[in-house]
């Protein structure tokens, strides 16, 4: 049975109690117990719940909570604080997504960035990524010229679905013509 080329579902990876609870007493001098906030079981009921749903609807699943959890050391290896991925983890993250969009049939070509890649925003190393204010500003004003950007030739594509002549009547917000987009 075909897949639906819907949006995949994607559970959650799992979280390291161990390693949040490490992470919240070095940064932030807060003493959690175990079991006391985000657990491994909660999120296993949760990506249980996102693989029955996904088979339920016919849509693809990413299962990532399955992934990270076949890693031996998984917490040590894929998450920097119990909870936020590595680049290894966000590495495992971005394979799983691309083997699901190459079983629907879809590869980077049919799918359009909303945004521009961060190598095209900021003229920093993105490894160290700079907290120099200059370049986050530089960043912030390139996003937002590409949005708007689009936001323009959303509204212009959608002038022309409507052959309305520009000063009609016809307006869009631009939450209308950015959302439409997606």
């Amino acid at each position: 049975e075909e897949k639906n080329r819907n949006l995949p579902l994607t559970p959650p990876p799992p979280v390291s109690e161990p390693h949040r609870v490490a992470h919240a007493l070095k940064t932030y001098g807060i003493n959690l117990p175990l079991g006391s906030e985000r657990t491994v079981e909660a999120t296993s009921k949760y990506a249980a719940a996102c693989r029955d749903l996904a088979g339920e609807l016919n849509v693809p699943c990413v299962d990532l909570f399955s992934r990270f959890m076949a890693v031996e050391r998984y917490g040590d290896v894929l998450l920097n604080d119990g909870l936020h991925l590595t680049p290894r983890g966000n590495a495992m993250v971005a394979e799983a997504l691309v083997e699901v969009l190459q079983e629907l049939g879809l590869g980077a070509d049919d799918i359009g960035l909303d945004v521009p890649l961060w190598d095209m925003m900021l003229p920093c190393d993105v490894e160290g990524m700079s907290e120099d204010v200059d370049d986050l500003l530089l960043a912030e004003a390139v996003l937002e010229s590409h949005l708007n950007s689009r936001r323009r030739g959303v509204l212009a594509t959608r002038l022309e679905e409507t052959s309305a002549p520009p000063g009609s009547g016809e307006v869009l917000s631009n939450s209308q013509s950015f959302h439409s987009s997606s």
